[in-house]
């Protein structure tokens, strides 16, 4: 069925290169196929190079970034992410009264984050998807998915924070506690050699942990087991993912041409 999409939509455009209805539809024939995804954003691309399109070039910016973050997904490539976005900027850039651009900019900027190592970074650009997304709510405040999507990501950003604020809390009381048993040791004798030696190294653990815990996002088990203990949004719920993006029937409309009826002379048997 699909394959069958593809030939009548590429016939098409053989017919009205200027068709975006037809592009648009030749890429969400070839999204079917994983294997094809290349070729479903180049026929957007193509479409964008041209400028007699029929349809708003937001639309298919919009549409493009919802196959690179579909295609991202599927090839692990982080990369495709960012171009998501830059699309997704560009496409609020010319329609800054459309929710659809914002829910895809805060969803390819969620994704930016999940692939960003450094803690910081990463609350950065969990800040600017909450952003886009209550942008998107604000034009459309029906919006499901950007509403699901938002209060994850805020539960995951007040998580995050109270994490932050735990290490550093342990980190400061523990480098206080050793400073003062090394003071102790020197100006009293309370604190014997014996303390010393066996709460330094215990304090110096607690520092460490209280350093290393807000970017610790693995633990290697016995076994060759590798356990994951980063528990952001992405492993509690996966939310709108890029599945759900851009990608449906319903995101555009397809005009038949045309039509002619068949009359009953024509259906007569000619003698």
């Amino acid at each position: 069925m699909a394959a069958e999409a593809v030939r009548c939509f590429r016939r098409a455009l053989r017919i009205d290169p200027a068709s975006g209805n037809a592009s648009l539809g030749l890429a969400l024939a070839l999204s079917r196929f994983p294997a094809d995804l290349q070729h479903a954003e180049q026929a957007l691309h193509t479409a964008l190079d041209r400028t007699d399109s029929d349809i708003p070039r937001w639309r298919l910016l919009t549409t493009l970034a919802g196959f690179l973050l579909k295609h991202g997904d599927a090839a692990q490539r982080p990369e495709l992410y960012t171009e998501a976005l830059a699309h997704a900027q560009e496409a609020i850039a010319i329609a800054a009264d459309e929710a659809e651009p914002f829910f895809l900019a805060g969803i390819a900027q969620r994704r930016i984050s999940e692939a960003t190592p450094d803690i910081t970074g990463h609350l950065l650009q969990r800040r600017k998807a909450i952003k886009y997304l209550r942008d998107c709510l604000r034009l459309q405040p029906g919006h499901v998915d950007a509403n699901r999507s938002l209060q994850i990501l805020e539960k995951d950003l007040r998580t995050a924070y109270a994490s932050r604020i735990a290490s550093v809390t342990l980190t400061v009381i523990s480098t206080a506690i050793l400073a003062v048993l090394w003071t102790a040791f020197f100006l009293s004798t309370r604190i014997t050699g014996a303390m010393l030696t066996t709460l330094t190294p215990v304090m110096a653990g607690l520092i460490a942990i209280g350093l290393v815990l807000p970017i610790l996002t693995r633990v290697k088990l016995p076994g060759g087991v590798e356990a994951d203990i980063s528990a952001t949004a992405r492993y509690v719920s996966q939310g709108p993912t890029s599945e759900d993006v851009n990608l449906t029937p319903g995101r555009f409309t397809v005009t038949t041409g045309a039509q002619g009826k068949i009359t009953r002379r024509d259906l007569a048997p000619r003698r």
